[in-house]
């Protein structure tokens, strides 16, 4: 028998992140964007960073409408000190800690080989620096075990 991922709204999965803090990157679109509904319905507070403006406002607006506890970020991860002072916030806000970072990656995975340069000097400076960026600003806030 395979392994069935729970749905939403699930007992199995209500309230398993209640007084939990999850930064989601990239967290308007893609599976960024289903990581911040699926930690906010299972009771975390969710803080999702995009670059995305509209759409970042729009999510917020949305979830918060269903009552999740979401809040949206216009940060860019390849600005160190904007991601530093965020989660700063962040923790402040919840008690010192944040518990959780998915840190999403820009991708152009159906360009494939046709890729071109400007794709690369897109992708990379998120996918490298915007990860280091964000480990560095959440690993302080993050308690062994949780």
């Amino acid at each position: 028998m395979a392994f069935q991922q729970p749905k939403l709204n699930e007992d199995v999965t209500k309230g398993r992140f209640k007084g939990h803090v999850a930064v989601v990157t990239g967290g308007a679109s893609g599976i960024a964007r289903e990581c911040v509904r699926r930690f906010a319905n299972d009771g975390a507070s969710v803080a999702f960073f995009d670059i995305n403006r509209e759409e970042g406002v729009k999510y917020e607006e949305e979830l918060r409408s269903e009552g999740y506890d979401v809040t949206f970020f216009d940060v860019d991860v390849t600005d160190k000190e904007r991601c530093m002072t965020t989660v700063e916030t962040i923790a402040q806000q919840h008690g010192g800690s944040v518990n959780y970072l998915v840190n999403c990656a820009v991708q152009f995975v159906f360009i494939g080989l046709e890729a071109k340069d400007a794709d690369w000097e897109k992708a990379l400076p998120v996918n490298v620096a915007g990860y280091a960026n964000m480990v560095q600003a959440c690993h302080p806030h993050m308690k062994k075990g949780t």
